[in-house]
């Protein structure tokens, strides 16, 4: 009798078995399966979110770079005598800047004193980038195409490694006058 009730019992087991596993299979895996598409549209939006959020602070970012360049821009030309030379002698600061890949922080000219034969510009510049981009700008100013001779470099390493090196520089340009002959 005892053999009777435990394959009663084994029956009614496997009965409940079968029954759970048609359950998971036909209630809960399409519920699981709706959750998970709902979870994958929500996380798609999470990232959207971030995204759009990224792109905000890029612009922000943006808005105010753009800023500070235009309020260099206004006071370097207040400064700036209205000469051809001073407006080549900037872009081709300028140009050696972009070539070695070092940001301008600032191109300042400086009073030019007695007028001879040649024009001394004296410019004060800073920029900052790696420190091999600045080598490299340190060099292009040597090899400008007018006669450019940097007086003094001062470098100041960066807070946290890595980080851009930021570098002032005084240089001297002569240019010999027009009517010098």
């Amino acid at each position: 009798m005892n053999v009777i009730l435990d394959h009663k019992w084994a029956a009614l087991a496997g009965v409940v078995i079968v029954l759970t596993g048609f359950l998971l299979v036909t209630e809960f895996a399409p519920r699981l399966g709706v959750l998970w598409t709902r979870y994958e549209a929500l996380q798609t939006h999470q990232d959207r979110l971030a995204t759009a959020e990224n792109w905000q602070h890029e612009k922000v970012a943006v808005s105010r770079r753009r800023q500070q360049l235009r309020a260099a821009h206004e006071a370097l030309f207040v400064s700036v005598p209205r000469s051809d030379q001073m407006s080549a002698v900037i872009g081709e600061l300028q140009a050696a800047a972009d070539s070695a890949g070092v940001l301008v922080l600032e191109i300042r000219p400086e009073d030019r004193g007695e007028r001879t034969a040649y024009d001394v510009l004296p410019v004060h510049v800073e920029v900052e980038g790696g420190f091999n981009a600045v080598g490299d700008y340190l060099a292009r100013v040597e090899r400008s195409r007018y006669v450019m001779r940097t007086q003094r470099v001062a470098l100041t390493a960066p807070a946290e490694v890595p980080g851009p090196v930021h570098a002032e520089l005084d240089v001297r340009v002569v240019i010999l006058q027009e009517e010098a002959g």
